[in-house]
Parts: structure tokens; sequence; C-alpha cells
């Protein structure tokens, strides 16, 4: 059984994971889409104060790269990655979604990122999804739980079931669930 998150208070502070953006520009799952949509929504409507990192970008180009990659049958060129990096920041920008630079993160004074990785990666649960399949926190997910403690984030938005017993400063917000 599924333990119930709860809803961020309005003005909550949430870093955003990468296959939100995924979902909601690439709509490659509609449900999902319109999930993504909804929320999207509220931090463009000043429900929540939304952020990124610049590592979420670059996971997020790495991803429609490969999915561009599949759909014609080659690699992206020049051009279509440039689409792919301006679609996503003219997005963020339009939305009002806070941009944090991943180094300046990693590098501030004090930041132990990759001993908070391993703590996070430790103490936090596997969880089963609606289909059975069971996910857990991973390396990059643990960075970017990392990165979003450094920047202060009260909420990390995902649709990865992995992040259910997140143990963190940062709260898991599913939008499978919330939305």
């Amino acid at each position: 059984m599924k333990n119930s998150l709860p809803v961020p208070p309005p003005g909550s502070h949430v870093f955003i994971d990468t296959m939100v953006f995924v979902y909601h520009l690439a709509k490659r799952n509609p449900s999902l889409a319109l999930k993504a949509k909804a929320f999207l929504k509220d931090i463009e409507d000043g429900k929540y104060q939304g952020a990124v990192t610049t590592f979420i970008i670059t996971e997020y180009l790495g991803v429609m790269k490969e999915l561009l990659a599949i759909s014609k049958g080659r690699p992206p060129n020049k051009p279509e990655e440039d689409i792919i990096r301006r679609n996503i920041m003219e997005f963020l920008d339009e939305a009002g979604i806070a941009i944090y630079d991943a180094d300046e993160l990693v590098n501030a004074d004090n930041v132990t990122t990759f001993r908070v990785c391993d703590e996070i990666v430790a103490n936090s649960l596997p969880s089963a999804g609606a289909n059975g399949r069971w996910r857990g926190i991973g390396g990059a997910d643990a960075i970017n739980v990392s990165l979003a403690q450094s920047g202060n984030a009260d909420y990390y938005a995902s649709f990865d079931e992995g992040f259910r017993y997140l143990k963190s400063s940062v709260r898991p917000l599913l939008l499978g669930d919330a939305y």
C-alpha cells in the first residue's frame, strides 16, 4: 500500500525533475503530459516557486536528443539540438522557473554533494509502482536531490515512484498522485 504524500502548501520552493519537462514538451505519454501541464500551470500561476538546475537542463537535452534520434532514425544535427535547447530555455523563462547553476551549488561553502548523495541512496527505500515495478533512488536522482537541498528546496517534483520514500530534507512531490 502506498503512503499518502502531502500536497505542498502554496509558496513552496519546488525543484522539478527532468522528466516533467519531457512529458510536457515532448508529450510522450498523454496521461502524464496532462498532469505535467497542470503542475507547470500551477508554477506559472505562482502557486509554487519552481526551480531547476543546469544539470536538469543537461539531462533534458540528453533525453530529447535520444527521442529525436529514435523518431528520425538518425542522430540529431546541430540546428536540431539548438532548437531543443532554445525550447527548454524559453519555456523555463516564460513559466518563471528559476535556474540554479549546478556548479555553484556543488562548490558552495561546506557542501558535500557526493557524501549527501550516498546518504540519500542509503536512507531511501525502493517503492513498487502501479505497474508493480520497483523503483529506487539512483545516482543521478541523488545528485538532483542533493542539488535541490543546496538550493534550499522544500519539495522535489517527479513522476518517478522511486522518490516515494525519499529520506532527505527535500520532500517528494509525486505528480502522478497529486495531479
